[in-house]
């Protein structure tokens, strides 16, 4: 039976929690009364009785729902992101009718871009810590969960019009603020319920009183002053989350109870988040069929951004696998909020790379340099660009390619060294951690030498349009190409370890083999299984992860 058809309203009650010092997560056994009590981990009962007491508690655990929930949550910031880079493009690539395209259109463009993105990333991260910490699959925390969506759909198909006129801005801020209000009255009243939290429910309020007076007063400006009142505003916001899990935060509330957040939750969520945005650039080399049809030249390119992408999955990936058991999340309350800020960047820069790589891809032979050399006998009409599918966005005529080009060529060399500029930073944030316990360390292993490949090619980036790199399919093959050697000298790093190496050997004649073993030898449930026998911190390294 699961929670929802057990319960339709149950009392709310914090997942996870720190009491007198030490971190507890709902139903453990000091918690009278809770319907859905974790299984111990020592269990001396039978495999079978533990597989079906494990199966009913899968059936029955609100988490499971989560993870489902989970995905259904992230459909909605899916079409919000894609419609924040559709508009991002059309900003960027596209000059107002009787305007030429210049720089400050285009700053102004990265910068509204970036604010929409973080703007949107708040409400996420919002909705993300609520299920974090309260979920419980009950009827009113499902109608709230479809209240915030329904707000979250209206607020998506409007953030692109915030900073296009006054209304638009008003409409979209008025529909935030109501976003953020809500987060707050729902804990409010789980406060009635769980009274240890009422007090850091009050600091967390009145923490953010100065960020909704920008709020409210960007409403009722425009221009430049309507940006810098939100950039305040999201200033405010996110150093007052900073502050809010900070120890002097804990030092204003009670010593016995804390809300803590399910670290493990929030990394993959986090996880997932990157896997989205890289989606997104994906689906622009389907989307409109920007590759024409055959195989054309913008083919090459579109296959060199796919290898780029996966190339940028990898690293990222790669680089959190060996130091799984030292995630800079759980460390110091500085090396967390830098790990958090790290995330904010990769993704604002790796969107913003999705939406400028599309254009080179799409005018891979066009130069940033030379105007054409013929001009038609009459004045080109624009024509319906096929970046994207919407009627409205209109190609650039062959005057403002160039400029547009050199644009694109910056944009996407800024993205990319900023991209891996917060890879490096998480990667060295895990394996400062895992280098302290590894055994028999060289110059080699350590994480600030390893790095060094990584930090050229971030000063690199960035120059490469003033290096003379000026049409889009030479920048995109140097990109691939030089991600594609990072990539291969970690691996031959990771391989120069003791026990590795290119090709596993066959196993010994005296050696039993896994293939062919029976499935019941890995069970989870026996005593004896790999994932129950927990590993030191000495044990944790990887022989072929970087």
């Amino acid at each position: 039976m699961s929670s929802l058809e057990q319960y339709f309203f149950k009392r709310p009650r914090a997942l996870q929690y720190v009491y007198a010092g030490r971190e507890y997560r709902a139903g453990d056994s000091h918690e009278a009364g809770n319907d859905h009590a974790l299984l111990p981990s020592n269990t001396d009962a039978s495999a079978e009785t533990t597989r079906s007491k494990s199966n009913e508690k899968s059936e029955a655990d609100p988490i499971l729902h989560r993870t489902h929930l989970d995905l259904f949550i992230d459909l909605i910031f899916v079409g919000i992101i894609g419609n924040i880079a559709e508009h991002t493009s059309e900003r960027l690539f596209v000059a107002p009718s009787g305007h030429e395209g210049t720089s400050t259109d285009a700053f102004k463009a990265i910068l509204e871009f970036a604010l929409e993105f973080l703007l949107t990333w708040r409400i996420w991260n919002y909705l993300r810590n609520f299920t974090n910490m309260f979920f419980q699959d009950d009827l009113t925390q499902r109608l709230f969960i479809i209240w915030i969506l329904a707000l979250a759909l209206i607020f998506g198909n409007n953030v692109t019009s915030t900073f296009v006129n006054y209304k638009g801005a008003s409409f979209t801020f008025s529909v935030y603020l109501i976003i953020r209000a809500s987060f707050f009255y729902i804990e409010g009243i789980y406060c009635i319920f769980i009274r240890w939290m009422w007090k850091e429910w009050l600091l967390s309020v009145v923490t953010s009183l100065p960020a909704s007076g920008l709020w409210i007063g960007a409403i009722f400006t425009s221009g430049w002053a309507q940006l810098g009142l939100v950039m305040g505003a999201l200033a405010i916001d996110y150093s007052g989350a900073i502050f809010r899990n900070s120890p002097l935060f804990d030092r204003l509330l009670s010593k016995n109870h804390r809300k803590t957040p399910d670290l493990d939750h929030y990394v993959e969520r986090i996880s997932s988040f990157y896997v989205i945005i890289l989606g997104e650039g994906v689906l622009n080399l389907i989307k409109g069929s920007p590759l024409g049809e055959g195989l054309t030249a913008e083919v090459g390119s579109g296959i060199a951004t796919l290898a780029m992408y996966f190339l940028l999955h990898m690293l990222y990936f790669k680089s959190q696998a060996s130091g799984e058991g030292f995630r800079a999340v759980r460390m110091s309350h500085f090396q967390g909020a830098l790990w958090q800020l790290a995330h904010v960047l990769i993704f604002g820069a790796l969107l913003l790379l999705d939406v400028s790589n599309i254009f080179l891809v799409a005018h891979q032979g066009v130069s940033a340099l030379d105007p054409p050399e013929t001009e038609p006998a009459l004045p080109e009409k624009r024509r319906p660009l096929a970046l994207f599918s919407r009627p409205s966005t209109e190609e650039p005529t062959e005057e403002e390619l160039p400029h547009f080009v050199r644009v694109a060529l910056y944009t996407s060399s800024g993205a990319l060294a900023v991209v891996l500029f917060g890879i490096t930073v998480v990667t060295l944030l895990h394996h400062s951690q895992f280098y302290k316990s590894m055994k028999d360390k060289t110059l080699l292993d350590h994480p600030f030498i390893r790095a060094i490949p990584r930090v050229i090619l971030i000063i690199i980036y960035p120059c490469l349009p003033l290096m003379g790199v000026q049409i889009g399919r030479s920048w995109l093959g140097i990109a691939v190409g030089s991600l594609s050697g990072l990539t291969m000298l970690e691996l031959f790093m990771a391989y120069r370890r003791r026990g590795s190496g290119v090709v596993e050997p066959a196993p010994k004649v005296n050696e039993k083999h896994n293939t062919g073993t029976r499935l019941n030898t890995f069970s989870t449930d026996s005593p004896q299984s790999p994932v129950d026998v927990p590993e030191s911190p000495k044990s944790l390294r990887h022989p072929f992860t970087a």
